[in-house]
């Protein structure tokens, strides 16, 4: 194992990707803060290109990180020395990661600037993660709320209708317009 993580863990990944050439968007609780809503998380998630993965892992792995959990999706790191905060990368094409990052929002995390995905993106992203599985429901229909009001975007438009309609959310777009979530 080399040397242990010196800074933040985002002062560490933003040097990584920037050494490796890897375009990343930090995505999950730390991107809901960017958004002002304060979310308590103990990992840090990006999107990456899944074949951008090899360029990164063995600084990761020596820098005391375990592979916690691997599916086509996303990999999980854990931190196996004390201190170190577990990280997510969830693996996108390159059309979806474009997107991401032309529409996103710099922010300032511990001395470095990140791209975090847009409002209707994370929203995207919440409805994704609902319709893959139902239990994060009571979690993230909040935070859906929370980012269109943010956000300032309309319930009423249709293409907003039709995000939730092609994630099979209809329900709870209708429950968002009548004002029941």
């Amino acid at each position: 194992m080399g040397e242990r993580i010196q800074g933040s863990i985002f002062s560490f990944l933003s040097s990584l990707f920037s050494k490796t050439g890897v375009r990343a968007v930090l995505a999950g609780g730390y991107a809901m803060n960017a958004y002002r809503l304060q979310r308590m998380t103990f990992d840090v998630d990006f999107v990456i290109k899944e074949e951008d993965l090899c360029k990164i892992e063995p600084e990761i792995l020596d820098k005391g990180y375990t592979v916690f959990n691997k599916t086509a999706a996303f990999i999980q790191y854990k931190g196996v020395l004390q201190g170190l905060r577990d990280i997510d990368f969830i693996f996108v094409g390159e059309k979806t990661l474009n997107n991401l990052l032309s529409h996103g929002k710099t922010v300032h995390f511990a001395g470095t600037s990140l791209i975090v995905p847009s409002a209707v993106h994370l929203i995207t992203m919440k409805l994704h993660a609902i319709r893959s599985n139902p239990q994060r429901r009571m979690k993230d229909v909040p935070d859906i709320v929370f980012l269109m009001n943010s956000g300032n975007i309309d319930p009423h438009e249709e293409s907003v209708r039709l995000l939730f309609e092609k994630y099979g959310a209809e329900d709870l777009y209708h429950n968002i317009i009548e004002g029941k979530q």
